[in-house]
């Protein structure tokens, strides 16, 4: 079995959910925000502890123009990286 690559401390994504977010970057290119944020609340139910989904909601609210929704995405993000410096850059926007 071959495993995908992944980030310390990010859970291995099953088929479903690699599928899910191979969708929402295809829909995030052709702008159809809606679809994005459809296929990352599915994802985001499926594995919540997946890092990169709420990083690409965070981005899909920016390009709405909704950043304080853009930002607690992110915060989320940062929670589950365990990073310091993502927290320091969180600081600083808020």
């Amino acid at each position: 079995m071959i495993l995908q690559r992944r980030q310390r401390n990010q859970p291995v994504l099953s088929v479903q959910v690699r599928a899910l977010l191979s969708e929402a970057t295809t829909a995030f290119i052709n702008s159809d925000l809606e679809q994005v944020i459809s296929l990352l609340q599915e994802v985001i139910q499926i594995e919540p502890r997946h890092a990169q989904a709420w990083d690409m909601l965070s981005s899909v609210h920016e390009e709405m123009h909704e950043l304080d929704k853009a930002l607690q995405f992110k915060i989320i993000s940062a929670h589950l990286r365990h990073d310091s410096e993502i927290w320091h850059q969180l600081g600083k926007q808020s």
